[in-house]
């Protein structure tokens, strides 16, 4: 695989890297101001296409690309055709985004409908910003093209002045207007999506193509894809653990290998996703939190409880979410030999000895058959 960043470029230097683009299978235009993409028509085994931070007049020339996958990030469009067809398609902070040209994608991935509404006003309003959010990360302005820079401390601020139902005053001008000097230039990696995503299809195949999995672990996830088939399945990348690990916790190697292979998340690519289970493979710790509402993915400890927690090898998965009264933290053994779930309460866990055995119990025998007691998925009950 030869990946490919043209970063600042006004124009496609076709003749420069003609053999660079015959070869490349991963394209990244960061930062650019272009006028559209027919220089690419020679680019024949580009899979993946990214368009980041860059203002483009027109994605004429798309037509003519075979891709499997493209993202379209924090960048502004002047006109969207109705796009080819492919495998993934990523629209994060592009103010005309409108996602009736999405129908040709498998898998569509896109800001929520209400960071939409503000990215079409930041724009609207004559800022010329982009205003998004990439899953897991913060919501972000960006000022596309060449002198492109972004910044996260005005997300909130700028968010909130467009929320409000009026015209920009000028002291939310000056807000836009503190984009001056690039203090914060386009980093490639901040808007790299570090997940690979599936249809129900999809998340089929990965199943079926795993050598690790148990049959009782086979058979859970296939019940859960059976259960939703309308829905988006992810696969992290090893970026993304490795990430994980630099920030959090140190992951162990079978965990890494279920998530980068087989299944991460669903519907939400990070960092979690509320889901209820409809019980446990046995009783908890607690009867009166078997199955219920969840926050699911790669929690990891909060900082108030890692010392405790790697005390006693543990990993957090997943947790009641804070508005319902039961507490109730489901986790993973950092242990490489011991691959069940078990429950147990941090209350618990703080008031443990050093020298006692964690109070934990076993819930599931596996990651995937707690996947296999997943319900429903959405938001909790207030």
């Amino acid at each position: 695989m030869t990946a490919i960043v043209l970063s600042h470029a006004t124009s496609i230097p076709t003749e420069r890297l003609a053999l660079d683009l015959d070869e490349a299978t991963t394209l990244t235009l960061l930062a650019c101001a272009l006028p559209d993409l027919r220089p690419l028509a020679a680019a024949h085994r580009l899979r993946t296409l990214r368009i980041a931070c860059s203002r483009l007049e027109s994605l004429t020339g798309l037509e003519a690309l075979a891709l499997d996958t493209l993202e379209l990030l924090f960048s502004s469009i002047g006109d969207v055709p109705p796009l080819p067809s492919v495998h993934t398609l990523r629209v994060f902070g592009v103010p005309q985004w409108d996602a009736a040209r999405a129908r040709s994608a498998r898998c569509v991935e896109e800001d929520v409908v209400a960071t939409q509404a503000l990215a079409r006003r930041a724009w609207n309003e004559g800022a010329a910003l982009c205003v998004g959010q990439i899953p897991g990360d913060s919501l972000l302005v960006v000022r596309p093209g060449p002198r492109a820079d972004r910044r996260v401390d005005y997300a909130v601020q700028w968010a909130n002045a467009l929320a409000r139902e009026r015209a920009l005053d000028d002291g939310d001008r000056i807000l836009a207007g503190g984009f001056r000097d690039p203090a914060a230039p386009p980093d490639e990696q901040r808007f790299a999506c570090a997940w690979i995503t599936g249809d129900s299809d999809d998340a089929r195949r990965w199943i079926a193509a795993s050598p690790h999995l148990r049959d009782a672990d086979r058979a859970a996830l296939e019940t859960l894809v059976a259960r939703f088939p309308g829905e988006l399945y992810f696969r992290d990348t090893d970026a993304a653990i490795d990430r994980f690990e630099q920030r959090k916790d140190p992951v162990p190697a079978w965990l890494r290998t279920f998530r980068t292979t087989v299944l991460s998340s669903v519907r939400n690519p990070a960092p979690s996703v509320f889901v209820r289970l409809d019980g446990f493979d046995r009783t908890g710790a607690m009867d009166r939190t078997a199955g219920g509402w969840y926050e699911l993915g790669l929690l990891g400890s909060r900082s108030e409880r890692r010392a405790v927690e790697r005390r006693a090898r543990l990993l957090p998965i997943a947790e009641r979410p804070s508005e319902l009264d039961d507490e109730s933290t489901l986790a993973l053994s950092l242990d490489e030999d011991d691959r069940w779930v078990y429950e147990y309460s941090p209350h618990w866990l703080d008031r443990a000895a050093p020298d006692e055995p964690a109070p934990t119990e076993r819930v599931c025998r596996s990651i995937a058959t707690l996947w296999g007691h997943v319900v429903e998925i959405g938001t909790p009950p207030r």
